[in-house]
């Protein structure tokens, strides 16, 4: 049922966990698939310096979550350039699945922007 490249990033996940004091947390759930999935950030001077997830998931969701993290890391924290299509076709997933977990990485992102709005809004007044 999962391609093999799946089965092999789920046993053996490099990016699972959540990060100790991250800059920025979201998660997602997905009805669809019933998978609840968080990413957590480190930012440190515009770069994504790691990025972890943690899911409920089916196999192919989790490689696709591990994927997507590892791709992100020490790119820049300002946009999330990741390739779904790619993704898709190098673990044999659907590209909907990936642009899912894509998603999940775009708000944690944006969670972490608010967050420094915020903090600037609050040093003006």
């Amino acid at each position: 049922m999962f391609s093999k490249e799946v089965l092999d990033i789920f046993s053996n996940p490099v990016n699972a966990g959540r990060i100790k004091k991250p800059d920025a947390v979201e998660d997602l759930f997905n009805p669809n698939k019933t998978a609840h999935i968080e990413f957590s950030m480190r930012i440190e001077n515009g770069l994504i310096k790691d990025c972890k997830f943690r899911a409920q998931a089916e196999p192919d969701i989790i490689a696709i979550c591990d994927t997507v993290a590892g791709s992100i890391v020490n790119k820049p924290a300002n946009m999330i350039l990741v390739d779904a299509t790619s993704i898709a076709k190098s673990l044999n997933v659907d590209v909907e699945d990936v642009r899912f977990c894509i998603d999940c990485a775009v708000a944690t992102l944006q969670e972490y922007k608010n967050k420094l709005m915020k903090e600037k809004n609050k040093k003006a007044e």
